[in-house]
């Protein structure tokens, strides 16, 4: 979970099976949680991302990869998918209302100047699970000789939506699988819960404090200035749900300010997701 209360995950899948794909995924998964920890847009992200596989990899490797972010205070989630199997969006029953197919090359592949980084956006307010899974799980032959797809899955689910990875479990019965399989379950539910809490504060503590910054040049895209008043008040014990609502209006203020005050962008730019970008 991000300092604006935003919630970030990745399920990735390295080309090639044992100890090398495995090395590649190292240094990705570590390079993730850092930029999550900053609470960067899921387009710095990939971009980010993309960069360092280039810089790491060989020429013949890659690593297929969902990114998602799921914003709680806009209940809206982005996907960016590459080269992975869709992630299913199902309602509480189980039923797939939404589907987000691979529309991108994997990371690795393309410089960041071939590639584009807008996510899909989708309306979290029906959507109770997102089920994602590697390809090792569509490409299983079935016992009667038939490959599991898309509609086996989907059918699967419906058979027993509340509970989704028992569902799965069940299609293995007797299926010997040959390559390795990954699954992700997410109750949106469950993260949503977790944001609804009251924030309550100890009104009658005396302590206050007062703080000035002043960037100039290059210090205005290097420093955070939400993260370190953020840790500021942390100081004082103050609830985390309050943090993170501070580091989201703060962040906003101040992009605004940078954006539209000192750098006098146009904010019809936005508009569109590629200026968004």
């Amino acid at each position: 979970q991000a300092m604006d209360g935003s919630w970030y995950f990745i399920m990735a899948d390295a080309m090639g099976h044992g100890l090398a794909p495995a090395v590649s995924l190292m240094p990705l998964m570590q390079h993730f949680q850092l930029l999550v920890a900053k609470s960067l847009p899921l387009a710095n992200i990939v971009f980010d991302l993309n960069g360092t596989l280039n810089k790491l990899l060989p020429p013949d490797r890659f690593v297929a990869a969902i990114l998602f972010r799921l914003d709680p205070w806009r209940g809206i989630l982005e996907v960016w998918n590459a080269g992975m199997p869709a992630l299913q969006c199902l309602n509480q029953q189980g039923e797939i209302i939404a589907r987000a197919v691979s529309t991108h090359m994997a990371l690795g592949v393309l410089g960041n100047h071939q590639i584009s980084a807008v996510p899909q956006v989708f309306k979290v307010q029906d959507i109770a699970y997102l089920l994602m899974f590697s390809d090792g799980l569509t490409e299983t032959m079935l016992p009667e000789g038939q490959m599991l797809d898309s509609q086996h899955i989907a059918a699967q689910l419906q058979l027993n939506g509340s509970e989704p990875l028992s569902a799965l479990c069940q299609l293995f019965h007797g299926v010997n699988a040959e390559d390795d399989i990954s699954v992700c379950l997410v109750d949106c539910g469950l993260l949503f819960s977790a944001q609804d809490q009251v924030i309550a504060i100890d009104r009658d503590q005396s302590c206050s404090f007062a703080t000035d910054f002043c960037f100039r040049g290059g210090a205005l895209r290097t420093l955070d200035l939400s993260q370190q008043v953020v840790e500021l008040l942390r100081g004082q014990n103050l609830p985390q749900a309050f943090l993170q609502r501070v580091f989201t209006v703060l962040t906003e203020l101040y992009v605004n300010a940078l954006e539209h005050g000192v750098l006098q962008l146009d904010s019809t730019l936005k508009d569109q997701p590629e200026g968004f970008c």
